[in-house]
């Protein structure tokens, strides 16, 4: 990687099953353009939504810095979520500009270091290692994990599948429930829980155990319903999501030894804030005995708006002050 920015202006992209978010940085250190959100199901392609984007900003852009949600192999991505391929060759022949590929949740990671004490709602005490590994974990169309390491004053981002992991009950009443959930492919894992389907799975499985039919089908119109009534079934539900999310939270925070902290992302949580309790979430999230004294170190928050953009900006203004492997991912 030569030193100095990446050529600008930079399109920056963040392309999720259900969204995918545009902006534009015109010179090394600006903060992103206000951000282009396009529905990914309006677009066959993504070709389509980054001609679209270049349109809207009016823009030749210099590089595309681009994160993609699932497995990146390469200088491609297939979409875990929607019936997409981003492939960062194709985009760079389309465009005639260099471009480099990221993981969505390698993004956020990258975010991290950059964020804002504003930009976040920690849950409990605050009091991260300035050096410590930071795990940023996200529910949304999909559920996103990934973990950040400072290698000596440089940044490692390290993504992973870790939400498809078997996740299992730790009691009998959710045994019970267990039986209730919907698998996929033959599995429950983290994501088929803590997800935007996971949050309407998990309602349906505590309407089937009391023989109750299910109205919802999508996580909008549950969490509408969970807001506006908190004593509602559907509240009840979101509390359960979230005190799943803080049990698997502590899980990653264990897992790297997270003393930098756990940060959640994604789209669903900010919005059930009003249901969140910060004691029960903790409690969750330190229940890892033998090494509960770990999770306590491990302090967590969640984070306000779209970070993934600004770790994007981040590595393409300074991308030498990251250790970003040279496999491929550029083209």
């Amino acid at each position: 990687m030569a030193p100095g920015p990446l050529p600008h202006p930079l399109l920056l992209a963040d392309i999720g099953g259900t969204n995918a978010r545009f902006a534009v940085v015109a010179k090394p250190g600006d903060p992103p353009s206000p951000m282009l959100r396009l529905a990914t199901r309006d677009f066959i392609d993504a070709e389509s939504a980054f001609s679209h984007a270049i349109t809207h900003f009016g823009v030749v852009p210099g590089t595309l810095v681009c994160a993609s949600a699932g497995p990146r192999e390469a200088c491609q991505i297939r979409l875990t979520n929607a019936d997409w391929i981003v492939d960062m060759a194709a985009l760079n022949a389309r465009f005639q500009c260099g471009g480099v590929l990221f993981n969505d949740f390698e993004a956020l990671a990258l975010a991290l270091p950059f964020l804002e004490a504003n930009a976040l709602m920690p849950i409990g005490p605050w009091n991260p290692m300035p050096a410590g590994v930071r795990v940023a974990v996200g529910p949304g169309t999909g559920l996103g994990v990934a973990a950040l390491v400072d290698a000596g004053g440089h940044f490692m981002p390290l993504p992973s599948e870790g939400a498809h992991v078997g996740f299992g009950p730790l009691s009998r009443d959710e045994e019970r429930l267990f039986r209730q959930v919907e698998r996929v492919e033959g599995r429950i894992t983290a994501e088929v829980l803590l997800s935007g389907q996971g949050l309407v799975r998990l309602h349906a499985a505590r309407m089937a155990l009391k023989d109750r039919g299910d109205p919802y089908r999508d996580a909008a119109a549950l969490t509408a319903e969970a807001l506006a009534d908190p004593k509602s079934e559907a509240a009840e539900t979101i509390r359960l999501f979230l005190a799943l999310l803080g049990r698997f939270a502590g899980d990653l925070a264990i897992t790297f030894r997270a003393e930098g902290g756990v940060f959640i992302g994604g789209g669903i949580v900010p919005r059930l804030m009003p249901l969140l309790d910060p004691q029960a979430f903790r409690m969750n999230f330190e229940a890892k005995a033998p090494v509960g004294g770990l999770a306590r170190k491990c302090p967590s928050a969640v984070i306000r708006g779209e970070a993934a953009l600004i770790g994007l900006a981040a590595y393409g203004a300074a991308p030498t002050r990251f250790v970003i492997p040279d496999d491929g991912r550029t083209a």
